[in-house]
């Protein structure tokens, strides 16, 4: 949810200049969204049909300018994983100034799980956004 809604949040004008890609630290690769993340993302006219999962790899590590997590245990899972790239990782609320801590994989919750989270991560990718 939090790559599409970053790219939709860049201004149009600006959005050739940035690459944004999600990679999970659980992510199995190829999967779809999840129905509820689709759901969700589609009540704000973003479209998740041809998202496609990947599981974060030291070349994606190596080659970001920036990762955002969402949750301190991704944080620390890729920190972990790939130290070299540990000065550029950074949680989402943290990145966005806003605070508030991280924000709770909806995965396995209800709708209102999903809702609350895309507001949340909209929240914070509007403000980082607007600073682009």
């Amino acid at each position: 949810m939090a790559e599409a809604m970053l790219r939709s949040a860049i201004p149009e004008s600006k959005r050739k200049k940035y690459i944004v890609l999600s990679a999970g630290t659980g992510a199995r690769n190829g999967a779809p969204a999840s129905q509820l993340a689709a759901k969700v993302m589609k009540e704000n006219a973003i479209n998740l049909e041809k998202h496609s999962s990947r599981l974060i790899t030291k070349e994606l590590a190596d080659s970001a300018d920036l990762i955002l997590g969402l949750s301190e245990s991704h944080v620390n899972a890729i920190k972990e994983a790939f130290p070299e790239s540990a000065g550029k990782v950074f949680l989402l609320s943290e990145y966005s100034g806003i605070g508030g801590g991280g924000i709770n994989d909806p995965f396995g919750g209800d709708i209102d799980t999903y809702r609350t989270v895309r507001d949340q991560i909209y929240n914070h990718v509007s403000k980082i956004a607007s600073k682009m």
